[in-house]
């Protein structure tokens, strides 16, 4: 639970990811620093990934009390927005085209 000091939002550029661990670092617009970010905290659907924008409040990590980013929401997404259209089976879809977001 956040505090009455962290409960403003922040922005930030998430600068490293691991996916497969589920967790990385972001890199907050205010020059404050970079701050840890685990999946488990992203209140969006949507993938993380680098050069994701969030926005994101300040709690302390249970284990290490060292501050995390919490509620977490994608802003913008890095990753491609994949366009298609169904096929005419209609067991799936072909991709006509892949665009930035």
């Amino acid at each position: 639970m956040m505090s009455s000091d962290d409960q403003k939002l922040f922005q930030g550029v998430i600068k490293s990811w691991d996916q497969p661990r589920g967790f990385g670092f972001a890199k907050r617009t205010d020059g404050q620093g970079d701050i840890f970010v685990h999946v488990s905290n992203l209140s969006d659907r949507g993938d993380l990934a680098v050069g994701t924008e969030i926005a994101f409040g300040i709690d302390r990590d249970p284990k290490t009390g060292r501050r995390m980013a919490a509620d977490v929401r994608i802003i913008r997404s890095s990753l491609p927005r994949v366009r298609g259209r169904p096929e005419p089976s209609g067991t799936g879809f072909s991709v006509t085209s892949v665009t930035g977001t």
